[in-house]
């Protein structure tokens, strides 16, 4: 066998650098990091939203959730004017009930006395019933009562309003719930020491 010349060595070593060159194009893991962390390969996948979290002004908490709104309490109907009241007048006996000691109807609402209301009725042992009938559309209704007496104020015999005798001419508004419809309105007015005042304020 003959000694290797330099075109054989020339030969070899380019076979060697065309090898290297060929195992790295070849190689699949030539292109992963040399970090020891796999590749990742992306075919154009969609990335999913991160979510938006709605904040609730009222606790500062994070909300997926509708905030529901308060709904305001609507306001109150004036009434109208009734056709007419019916009045009674009645006068507390020394040995307990009551008497009846008059009664009419009156196109408004508009009474005050100084004293009693009849000559032989005794001052601070009387009081009055004022009714009428309103027709009210549904919901809330007001009425506004001036008065100087111990007053009280039913709708369909259900208290809605209890106020003592104060100042004279004082007024007060008085709200009520009711279907649409007919509401019997009944004031009681007690005189209690001083001036009697009742009167209904219409629109």
């Amino acid at each position: 066998m003959r000694d290797i010349g330099v075109r054989e060595v020339v030969g070899l070593a380019a076979l060697a650098v065309a090898l290297v060159i060929g195992f790295m194009f070849l190689d699949p893991t030539a292109s992963e990091s040399r970090n020891n962390t796999p590749g990742q390969i992306h075919l154009g996948e969609t990335v999913a939203p991160t979510p938006v979290e709605t904040a609730v002004a009222t606790t500062g908490k994070p909300s997926t959730t509708p905030v529901a709104t308060a709904t305001a309490t609507p306001p109150a109907k004036k009434a109208g004017s009734p056709a007419s009241w019916q009045v009674r007048f009645y006068e507390e006996r020394k040995s307990g009930g009551e008497i009846l000691n008059g009664e009419g109807f009156v196109p408004t609402l508009d009474l005050a006395f100084a004293g009693a209301p009849f000559p032989d009725s005794r001052d601070d042992a009387w009081f009055a019933r004022a009714s009428a009938d309103f027709e009210v559309a549904a919901g809330r209704t007001q009425i506004t009562i001036v008065h100087d007496c111990d007053l009280r104020v039913f709708v369909d015999d259900k208290e809605v309003a209890h106020e003592a005798s104060g100042a004279s001419g004082r007024g007060r508004a008085i709200v009520f719930e009711h279907a649409a419809g007919t509401a019997r309105v009944m004031v009681e007015c007690r005189d209690v020491g001083g001036p009697f005042r009742l009167q209904f304020v219409g629109n």
